[in-house]
């Protein structure tokens, strides 16, 4: 372990510090002594959402870590989201081997949303029938997706399981619907199906991070240095905006 007493703005200091110094992780509080601001994180906590650039476990002042009889921390259920893209499935590189250590069960987990359509083009019943097989053809394959990465974790010996949230009477946000699950740690990457863009994390990271109640490993996809023109850019930008 090295200590060390930096001068500067808290989180320029720490976002170069954990990339001049080739930290692989950043553990983080949501917040420290002056609370959470506006976005429910803060301060520096807020601002490094939008200027470190590699992997970040975010821990909650309100949810101490489940222990063995031992008393060590020890994780008993871990959840990892997915889009269904291939850039969400990295995260799996490290909730499979933390699961495995851990001996915790891991549910692999899809959360379905409605299509986002005019109100007026769903007044025929014609209409609503054509939408309720499309969000049931969905459904289907959410199903068969989660199911099948779970079946091969299973078989490279992780205790995992398949879930789908939501559905056409019961939209959730991604935050509400990992709430349900009562989970010790969220993994999911820093990145989806939209891709990485200019920041470092993408928007459902950042509402995780914002929202969620429960501790939040961020999986870094992308190498730093294609973070470092943004950065100049856009110093200040703030997640969500």
């Amino acid at each position: 372990m090295r200590v060390g007493v930096l001068d500067g703005r808290a989180a320029e200091v720490i976002a170069r510090c954990a990339v001049d110094g080739h930290h692989d992780l950043l553990v983080l509080s949501e917040h420290g002594h002056g609370g959470p601001d506006g976005t429910g994180l803060g301060s520096v906590t807020h601002k490094l959402f939008s200027r470190a650039s590699i992997s970040v476990l975010l821990a909650r002042t309100g949810r101490a870590p489940p222990t063995d009889s031992a008393g060590r921390a020890i994780y008993r259920l871990i959840l990892a989201p997915l889009d269904g893209s291939q850039r969400a499935e990295y995260a799996l590189t490290a909730a499979g081997p933390i699961a495995r250590a851990h001996e915790a069960r891991l549910h692999i987990c899809h959360v379905l949303t409605a299509p986002d359509l005019l109100a007026s083009t769903l007044r025929s019943r014609s209409a609503q029938r054509h939408l309720t097989q499309l969000l049931e053809v969905n459904r289907a394959e959410s199903e068969a997706y989660v199911t099948e990465i779970a079946r091969r974790l299973t078989a490279e010996g992780v205790e995992a399981q398949a879930v789908v949230h939501g559905g056409p009477d019961a939209p959730e946000h991604i935050h509400d619907a990992l709430g349900h699950e009562d989970a010790d740690l969220v993994v999911v990457c820093a990145h989806g199906a939209s891709g990485a863009g200019d920041l470092p994390y993408g928007r459902a990271v950042q509402t995780l991070a914002r929202f969620g109640t429960v501790p939040l490993l961020v999986v870094q996809d992308v190498e730093t240095s294609a973070f470092a023109a943004a950065a100049a850019r856009a110093p200040d930008q703030r997640p969500g905006h």
